[in-house]
């Protein structure tokens, strides 16, 4: 048993060390973001180039608020398939029935 209790001791020793040296790794490691200077004043076709990048950013925006909707339709999609098979039955009869209904 002494063994065993030492064996773990160490274990617990290396894994420490190991998270130790990786949080140094880290701090040291760690790169400033450089900020956007922008565009400057007499940059020629400056307004085209701010809207084309307002449009690059908004068409960004849009595929990941897209992708945000697909990923809830899967979860959707998902939990239903966990749901009985008679409680899927209902639901989808009392859509129908609503849909009818208006």
């Amino acid at each position: 048993m002494k063994k065993k209790y030492k064996v773990i001791r160490k274990v617990k020793e290396h894994n420490r060390k190991k998270t130790k040296e990786a949080k140094k790794l880290q701090l040291s490691g760690k790169k400033k973001v450089e900020k956007d200077p922008g565009i400057p004043n007499d940059w020629p076709f400056k307004e085209q180039e701010l809207k084309a990048l307002e449009a690059r950013r908004a068409k960004a925006i849009e595929e990941l608020e897209q992708k945000k909707a697909e990923r809830k339709e899967r979860v959707i999609v998902l939990s239903l398939l966990n749901f009985p098979f008679h409680a899927l039955f209902f639901i989808i009869d009392c859509d129908l029935l609503c849909y009818m209904i208006s």
